[in-house]
Order: C-alpha cells, then structure tokens, then sequence
C-alpha cells in the first residue's frame, strides 16, 4: 500500500469518526427545553433552559422560553422577570409581550395588559390570541368602541373562530345591545367541543338574563353546565336567575359555587350580599366588603 493511498484511507477514517461524533452530540440544553415543553413536560422544561442560562447568560431566547414555561406552571413571579429581562434586550419579541401580557391580565391589570398585547400585535399583527386577549381587556376597562375595533380586526384574522363571536356577543350585551347578541348566538356552529358548547350557551342566557328573560336564560345555563359542570360563567348565571326567582337557597348554592370556582366573579359578592342580608347578616357583610373592595381595586 503506497503513500497516498494510506492517506486517502486515513482522511477517510478522520472524516467518518468526525461526521460519527457530530451526529453522536447529545441535544444541547436549549433543545431539549423545547421538547419537553413540546411535549407537555413543563418542570423537565424549566430545568433544561436554566441549565441553558447557565452555558449561555445571555441569549434572550432562552430567557423568552423559560418564562414561558414558568407562566404555564403558575410561577409568574420568575415568569415576570425572565419576560421582562427578554423584552428589555429585544423590545420587538412578540411573543415575550404576549406572556407577559397574559400574567398581567391573570393579575386583573387590564390596562398594562392591553399595552403588552398592543406591543405583541405592532410585530405580529395577526396574531389571534392577542388579538382576543385585547378585546377582553377593552372590554373589562368598558373600552367598547375600542374593543369593537379589536374583534373586527379578529374576524378578518379567522373568520369562523368561534371566540370571535362569543367576544362579539359580550360586547353588545355589555353595550346593552342584548338583541343583537342573541341574533349572532342563535344557532351555533356544527360539531363544537363540549367545553365551547357550554360557552356558548352560558353567554346566550347572560344576554336573556339582560332582557329579562330569567326562564330561557335559567334553561340556557342549565344546558352549559350538563356540558361543563363547573364553568363558573353559568353557575353564577343560574345562580342570579334563582336569585330573581326568590329561590335563596339554590341561589347561596350555585352563587358560592361559581366564587368557589372563579373567585374574581365581582358580580356574585354582590349578590350574595343582597340574598343573605336578612338571614345571615354577618355573612352579608363579609361578602359586601369583599365586592367593594374589588370594585375599588380595578
């Protein structure tokens, strides 16, 4: 065997073992945070992408993607400063916006929040949940016109998206425009999940309740809570059409049960103060305070 033929035979070994040892590399921890996260694995994830910042202190995606995951595992205090530190270097990550808009909304802060969603839609103007997530916040900040603008801008994104049009429906009904909700809600789409069937139903007696209507709206969110048993929008719905049928003892029931399940639903302190003011005065009081002190807190 010449010369140039060991050499050609020993580039050949060095380029097969070097193409062999890259091929053989384990993930980096960056990508192994994605696919946990991918997969469902949320503390995996978040162990993975801090050893990630731990090799790479400044790369901002991995920032983005770990306060992702800890927003998604309730841990919106690191969340916050992980988000924040991401769109502090890079004020045009959208997705970075949208988290941390969505913890500010967890937290009842609806005007910060709709500026983060207002951050993520100046980069990615499409972007649907954003685009809901807004109209919600205009919502709560009794911005209609603005939140009208918003579900338009939706529509035009996803013109069959469901979420659309039960957002559609709320703002006439908190425009006390209930007709017009009850004509979008009429009949809905085909082959909706259980969970948005109850959604549907529950916003559909929330506008018959507007009117008047306590016997269709009673039977309305009786059907959404055979769907969803606990969606907290129907309890409190059924729950103040006992109220206005005189009903106190199904109405404390299904009233308690709804704060139980959503403890921000304002509206039913409210009415449990009323309901139990003769017959549990103490406990009309404690619910009074606690419906003030919300309304004073927004």
């Amino acid at each position: 065997m010449n010369r140039t033929t060991i050499f050609w035979l020993s580039f050949l070994f060095i380029f097969v073992t070097a193409c062999q040892t890259e091929t053989a590399q384990p993930p980096s921890a960056f990508e192994q945070g994605n696919a946990f996260a991918q997969a469902g694995a949320l503390q995996e994830a978040k162990s993975a992408y801090e050893t990630a910042l731990l090799a790479a202190p400044t790369h901002l995606e991995i920032y983005r993607q770990l306060g992702i995951v800890e927003f998604q595992l309730g841990l919106y205090a690191a969340a916050r400063t992980h988000l924040h530190h991401c769109i502090s270097g890079n004020p045009k990550d959208g997705e970075a916006s949208f988290f941390m808009a969505e913890i500010l909304r967890s937290e009842e802060r609806y005007l910060d929040a709709a500026g983060f969603y207002q951050k993520t839609l100046s980069v990615q103007p499409h972007h649907l949940l954003a685009l809901q997530a807004l109209t919600w916040c205009q919502l709560e900040l009794h911005q209609y016109t603005a939140a009208m603008h918003t579900i338009k801008k939706a529509q035009q994104v996803s013109p069959h998206d469901v979420h659309n049009t039960l957002l559609l429906a709320h703002i006439w009904i908190e425009q006390h425009q209930e007709d017009k909700a009850l004509v979008i809600l009429k009949m809905p789409p085909a082959s909706l999940s259980p969970e948005l069937e109850a959604l549907w139903e529950s916003t559909r007696g929330k506008a018959q309740l507007g009117l008047k209507e306590n016997l269709p709206a009673y039977h309305s969110f009786r059907t959404a809570l055979e769907k969803s048993p606990l969606l907290a929008s129907a309890l409190l719905g059924i729950g103040t059409t006992y109220f206005r049928f005189g009903q106190v003892a199904e109405a404390k029931e299904y009233l308690e049960l709804a704060i139980h399940v959503n403890p921000k639903l304002t509206e039913g302190y409210r009415l449990l103060s009323i309901l139990l003011e003769n017959s549990h005065p103490a406990l009309a009081k404690k619910y009074q305070e606690i419906f003030v002190n919300r309304v004073h807190s927004r």
